[in-house]
């Protein structure tokens, strides 16, 4: 006979006697408690045996899965045995894997239903946890270091890694290429905070600098130059950046000429403010270490990985309108040089959301590592959430991302195409990979083979949990 420590790990739901149905959020709590995040109770849904085998959790939504398709009637309001006894003949899967199902009520209030993915990857604070996390920000007042981005910040936000990146991972510094340049070190008068905005037009090959705006804590205007690009502009996106053609007729200053001038203004050691300039910096072709970013130490009311843009920082916290027709990038460095001020004259709770914490953020400090797979693209793409344009893609995306991350959460859209529930597609491009069934039995054969290629493409000893959205 076994010891019991020595059985594969499983998972067995529990039946509550209570007339109220599980939460989603229970799932979202299972799923950390699986993986030993910190502070996680045993959950009340399931009970987990030999949770220290399990080496990953794979949390699948596929919306289109009906009560009615388990022989359920729709009317359902609570559910008082949990045996799985009618299964579609075309989920085999579901055959082989489930016996049992829990009914949750979807996330949301009296008024609306929250986003499935929102919702469990937003770990909400009890009271008694919020009111301290308050107290905390509050006794708690800034210096500028406090507010420099994180190893963890330039890698999440596609900013270019600088060698002086405070404990960034060495397989994540790559090596100086070709018409880029590093700030260096060196010992200098004045300033030691700098402001930076830039405008950009569009070449044949991408975006491309022309104009360039580099203030000091002062809000002296070091720098305000026109830049001539190497690459014809096919487009001066004058709305937004309010480069004209006329603007760059003489224009003779070069993309080196800037590198070499701010290179010569900022020491590696000094402080770069700028909001998401991980663009700008991409375009400068530079690479600097201490990065103050506005659209992190500001953040937005739902939560990463959106991010506020500065006109709206602009108006909520310094009630100041910017951006009234075209960028104008001095006005745009000296407005984040004045929401930096403006955290460092208040105190830490500026600019937070005290809802809760980031199921990233809860399993990181736990060691653990997490990626979202969904078919939206996020503005201001998050390493964290990866947009896939169809469910062949969401396939393949977690058998790639299995081997190395603890928690994958995959949204499948195929089953709701069926059912014409997302009339509304994100983009064109999703539009024209979107499968399209006359019913559901291809739907459902289609969602089964995908489900069997994760079955046998991930690790051993994954737990899988899958909901209906």
């Amino acid at each position: 006979k076994k010891r019991k420590s020595y059985l594969p790990p499983s998972l067995e739901i529990l039946n509550k006697e209570t007339d109220k149905n599980s939460r989603f959020s229970d799932l979202r709590d299972l799923a950390l408690f699986i993986l030993e995040a910190n502070g996680f109770p045993s959950p009340t849904i399931a009970k987990v045996n030999n949770r220290h085998l399990i080496g990953r959790v794979v949390f699948l939504i596929i919306p289109g899965l009906e009560l009615a398709d388990f022989g359920i009637p729709e009317d359902t309001e609570k559910i008082t045995s949990c045996e799985l006894t009618t299964i579609p003949e075309q989920l085999t899967f579901f055959k082989q894997h489930f016996d049992k199902f829990l009914m949750v009520n979807s996330p949301g209030d009296r008024n609306s239903l929250y986003p499935l993915i929102k919702a469990f990857t937003s770990v909400p604070y009890t009271k008694k946890q919020k009111n301290k996390k308050v107290k905390e920000l509050e006794s708690k007042t800034l210096v500028l270091p406090d507010l420099l981005m994180t190893h963890q910040d330039f890698l999440e936000n596609d900013y270019p890694v600088h060698p002086l990146v405070l404990n960034v991972p060495q397989d994540q510094i790559k090596p100086i290429t070709e018409g880029w340049v590093d700030t260096t070190p060196f010992e200098h008068e004045g300033s030691h905070t700098f402001s930076l905005d830039c405008e950009m037009c569009q070449t044949a090959t991408g975006k491309v600098l022309t104009r360039i705006s580099l203030i000091n804590f002062d809000e002296e205007t070091l720098l305000d130059e026109f830049v001539k690009p190497e690459d014809e502009i096919v487009d001066y996106l004058t709305q937004y950046s309010g480069i004209t053609e006329e603007l760059l007729k003489n224009v003779t200053t070069s993309l080196k000429d800037i590198q070499d001038k701010i290179c010569k203004i900022i020491s590696a050691d000094d402080i770069l403010i700028g909001h998401s300039i991980e663009n700008d910096l991409n375009v400068l072709k530079i690479r600097h270490p201490r990065i103050i970013d506005t659209s992190l130490i500001f953040e937005h009311p739902r939560g990463p990985p959106f991010k506020s843009s500065l006109k709206y920082l602009a108006k909520q916290y310094l009630d100041k309108t910017i951006q009234n027709g075209s960028h104008d990038s001095v006005e745009d460095a000296k407005t984040c040089l004045d929401l930096v001020k403006l955290k460092l004259v208040n105190n830490a709770l500026l600019g937070k959301v005290i809802d809760g914490e980031s199921l990233f953020k809860i399993l990181g400090d736990s060691g653990r590592k997490a990626v979202v797979l969904d078919n939206l693209k996020i503005q201001n793409d998050h390493k964290k959430y990866l947009a896939c344009s169809n469910d062949d893609e969401v396939v393949d995306s977690i058998l790639e991302k299995a081997a190395d991350t603890d928690l994958i959460v995959a949204k499948f859209k195929d089953l709701e195409s069926s059912l014409g529930w997302d009339k509304i597609p994100s983009t064109q491009e999703l539009e024209e990979n979107q499968s399209t069934y006359t019913d559901k039995t291809q739907a459902f054969e289609d969602l089964n083979n995908r489900l069997e290629k994760i079955y046998k493409g991930i690790p051993g000893n994954t737990a899988i949990i899958l909901t209906s959205g």
